[in-house]
């Protein structure tokens, strides 16, 4: 018995000497190890900005074509698929230093990946308010009808800015003087760093909170209400797709970054940790586009529609479907929900 606590305790002091060494030591990877991580990651996140690029484009250019994708949420999906296009311009960057075999300061990274980061936070951002505007379209029907749409929209871009410019502030002053592999994350150091990851991680919590609640609110829509179980459940799954592909998108990438800080600030650990956690990340982005297109009945109608595929039979069925009530017209930031 005395021989297992000994035992034990050493292992406890072997652990605890691990954290201390992990805290104190300033370099774990050799620059060529990290450069690895980089090309490696690197070609993960190009390909995934190639197809989600094209998907976002295409998105992007269905709303603005479109006549029935006018409303708020629309506007908002429109937004996000901006920001997601936007996002996707730090990859070359990311890949051509590291192919090149370059490290550069935090500072020269700030400003290479600043319009890239703008992006990722009105992205996050975004998600959160498009699950906001549904549950307020859920829970508020009245309100939401009569509501000024313009002031409305301009109101959450404000917020949006106001947040990515807190954080390039922040950043902007507390830049540290160390040499980087430039992933677009890598562009925020010292105080910038915490403020950034602290505030992914609220709010990528923050945007599944909204999304339970609004999952909660549609099942009170469906009590009172005259849908049937079969449009419900299609609503369900679909809020459903999007709580998956962000749980592992977003909301991985990011808690990783924010244990991995827990335990060191070595630069060459976070960029390895970044450039595999992150193609989780990149996936999420890309797949919009797919998830609209099998999960929404009216985005599937108009992506046929603008881009000329079986026009005949999708103009059939638009003349010959009742919409649903307004307050049950989900759009998300996964998916928009018009069910047939």
């Amino acid at each position: 018995m005395r021989e297992s606590n000994e035992q034990q305790g050493q292992l406890a002091y072997c652990i605890e000497i691990i954290f201390v060494v992990m805290l104190i030591n300033e370099q774990y990877l050799t620059v060529p190890q990290v450069l690895t991580f980089g090309k490696v990651g690197s070609i993960a996140v190009m390909c995934t900005m190639i197809f989600g690029t094209f998907g976002n484009s295409a998105l992007l250019y269905v709303t603005l074509r479109s006549p029935n994708l006018r409303g708020s949420c629309s506007n908002l999906i429109a937004l996000q698929a901006l920001a997601d296009i936007i996002t996707a311009c730090g990859h070359p960057i990311f890949f051509y230093l590291s192919w090149t075999e370059q490290l550069v300061s935090f500072r020269t990274c700030f400003w290479l990946q600043f319009i890239p980061c703008s992006g990722m936070n009105w992205s996050t951002a975004v998600i959160m308010f498009i699950g906001l505007d549904r549950l307020l379209c859920v829970r508020h029907p009245t309100w939401y009808s009569v509501v000024n749409k313009k002031r409305y929209f301009l109101t959450i871009c404000g917020i949006c800015l106001l947040f990515d410019c807190t954080i390039k502030m922040v950043t902007y002053f507390t830049i540290e003087d160390q040499m980087t592999v430039c992933v677009i994350a890598e562009a925020y150091s010292g105080i910038g760093r915490f403020a950034f990851v602290g505030s992914q991680v609220a709010l990528n919590i923050l945007v599944i909170v909204v999304y339970q609640k609004l999952r909660s609110a549609m099942m009170e829509a469906k009590r009172m209400s005259r849908l049937g179980n079969k449009e419900t459940a299609k609503v369900y799954r679909a809020v459903n797709t999007v709580m998956i592909c962000y749980i592992l998108g977003w909301l991985t990438t990011m808690v990783s970054l924010g244990v991995t800080m827990l335990f060191t600030l070595d630069v060459f650990v976070t960029v390895a940790v970044e450039s595999v956690v992150g193609v989780f990340a990149n996936i999420n982005l890309a797949c919009p586009l797919v998830v609209y297109y099998y999960r929404s009945s009216l985005y599937r109608n108009e992506i046929c529609r603008v881009f000329g595929f079986v026009k005949n039979r999708i103009h059939g069925q638009t003349n010959s479907v009742q919409p649903l009530p307004q307050s049950l017209r989900i759009s998300t930031s996964g998916n928009s929900f018009n069910q047939n």
